[in-house]
């Protein structure tokens, strides 16, 4: 009983055992009919007489009629002759899976198969496409002529090639090999750390400039910012080299500076900076409640309060409601410069202002004495010094003639004083402006700390 029992127990483990897959499952056969037999003998012929372009057709009217794995791979041959190799490679990938005939054998069919795609690797173009950093360089292949790199992307036939690029003197040449009908990527990439090596080599500031510029744009290294702002700051550009600061703390470090090496020279820098890099504005307005701003900064009480900006050209304005006037100053490293802002008088309605009409009317009006003068003074003096002389009366002649002569100054000072006024008021009035002020346009600004250009707008 006890045998009975292990039996029955074994049974129940076979039957628990799982059986081994079966093998995957080989493509149906086929046999050609007539029709089919009698298209690929023309295909045959056409393809001998290198009229592949019919040899296509007649292959592919076979497989309409029924598939076949020797059909589809005469069909990839012919295209492959007639140059369409991608239409080849599928053609190639359908043998595998199409209905096999019986001859030739399936294993002949596929030994062909390998042949024909080693000869489709060998024979057909590759693709390649270039990827560049940065996207601006110029690429040659094999000497070739340069070409733009960005979204290039070249058809080569299959074998080895190098491809060369330089960006500011650095040289860079990736080797690559191209196998038909596959797709390609080449990276050419200018390394940070060589822009970097260079720049230390370069003798003047102004041509580490863009090397240092490049780097810091590639890989964003900390020491391609210091090294930056250092050659800016030594060309005095200030504005540029405290940006360029400012990027450091969020820079990538590299072996040649570690972060805490970057946070020491960063601080000496900008110690540096702070004693070059800055003047000190102190804004004086003519007119109370006006606010003071600096560039397109914060607009401000102007109450005298300095203020510290960074060296270089600095557009000044003084704003009163709707009215504003602005002066640009040269802000000098360690000065304090005056800066006063003075806004344009109000204009009369009909044109001109109260100074205008004054200086106009005190020029008629000299005018006006000048003749009235002239009429009841200078006249009958003249004429009784013309008298003396005819009567011979040299004592009165004598008096006469002085007097005429102080009457005639006095006469040519009112006429003279008269017509400049009232030229002076004339124009006052036609420009619609005060003695002393400026219309609106350029001019020259005078401080006792510095100087620069300026100019005044009204509206």
């Amino acid at each position: 009983m006890n045998r009975i029992f292990l039996a029955a127990v074994c049974g129940v483990c076979w039957t628990l055992v799982p059986l081994p897959m079966g093998h995957a499952q080989s493509p149906p056969k086929t046999r050609l009919t007539k029709t089919q037999n009698s298209l690929t003998a023309k295909a045959f012929e056409a393809y001998k007489a290198g009229d592949y372009d019919v040899a296509v057709t007649m292959f592919r009217s076979s497989l309409e009629l029924g598939e076949a794995n020797i059909t589809h791979l005469h069909l990839g041959r012919a295209l492959f002759r007639a140059g369409k190799c991608d239409e080849a490679v599928a053609a190639y990938d359908a043998v595998t899976k199409a209905p096999q005939v019986t001859m030739p054998r399936p294993a002949d069919v596929l030994g062909k198969l390998a042949e024909y795609r080693t000869e489709v690797e060998t024979g057909c173009p590759g693709t390649v496409t270039f990827d560049c950093t940065p996207t601006s360089m110029l690429v040659s292949v094999d000497g070739e002529s340069e070409r733009g790199c960005e979204g290039l992307t070249l058809s080569l036939p299959t074998g080895s090639y190098v491809a060369t690029s330089e960006v500011l003197g650095q040289k860079v040449e990736v080797p690559f090999q191209v196998t038909g009908t596959r797709e390609h990527r080449v990276a050419l990439k200018v390394s940070a750390r060589d822009l970097i090596g260079a720049a230390l080599a370069a003798d003047a500031p102004r041509d580490r400039l863009p090397l240092l510029s490049l780097a810091a744009e590639l890989e964003n290294p900390a020491q391609a910012w210091l090294l930056l702002a250092q050659a800016q700051a030594d060309l005095g550009q200030c504005a540029l080299a405290l940006d360029a600061l400012d990027r450091i703390e969020g820079a990538s470090s590299t072996p040649e500076m570690s972060p805490s090496a970057a946070r020491t020279e960063r601080e000496i820098l900008a110690g540096k900076l702070a004693r070059t890099c800055y003047g000190t504005l102190l804004p004086q307005c003519t007119m109370e409640g006006m606010h003071v701003q600096i560039d397109d900064g914060e607009r401000v009480p102007c109450d005298g309060t300095a203020t510290r900006v960074v060296v270089g050209s600095r557009r000044v304005s003084g704003l009163l409601g709707d009215r504003s006037v602005t002066v640009q100053v040269e802000v000098v490293s360690g000065t304090e410069q005056p800066v006063t802002l003075m806004l344009d008088g109000d204009a009369t309605e009909g044109g001109g202002t109260p100074w205008a009409w004054v200086t106009l009317g005190g020029g008629v009006a000299s005018l006006a004495a000048w003749a009235a003068y002239d009429a009841f003074v200078l006249t009958p003096t003249f004429d009784d010094y013309k008298s003396a002389a005819a009567d011979g009366d040299a004592d009165s002649y004598d008096r006469l003639r002085s007097d005429f002569r102080g009457q005639r100054a006095l006469s040519l000072g009112l006429f003279a004083v008269g017509v400049v006024a009232t030229l002076t008021g004339a124009v006052l009035v036609g420009f619609g402006l005060t003695p002393g002020e400026e219309p609106d346009g350029a001019g020259i600004w005078l401080g006792p700390a510095g100087d620069g250009i300026a100019w005044r707008t009204s509206w």
